[in-house]
């Protein structure tokens, strides 16, 4: 069985999930651990600082998941097309 990699546009719903996905993904990163350097205060923060970002890529742009097995991964943001 082939799986499809392609992005999916986030829904609405799906900003707090993605905040958390993004918190876990970034916990270990280099600048994360410097911002903050506390493992247990940086676990709880890191979602808190990605949600309203993917909330800002909804209103302003695009915020986009792969459409993997579970469905529930998010793949990037990008800004909105001006005409």
């Amino acid at each position: 069985m082939k799986s499809t990699m392609a992005p999916v546009r986030l829904a609405a719903g799906q900003a707090g999930h993605a905040g958390e996905v993004l918190g876990r993904a970034f916990h270990d990163e280099p600048g994360s651990v410097w911002l903050i350097p506390e493992e247990a205060e940086r676990a709880r923060l890191l979602p808190r600082i990605m949600e309203p970002i993917i909330r800002y890529c909804q209103l302003f742009g695009e915020a986009y998941r792969r459409a993997a097995a579970s469905g529930r991964r998010p793949a990037g943001c990008r800004p909105a097309r001006r005409s």
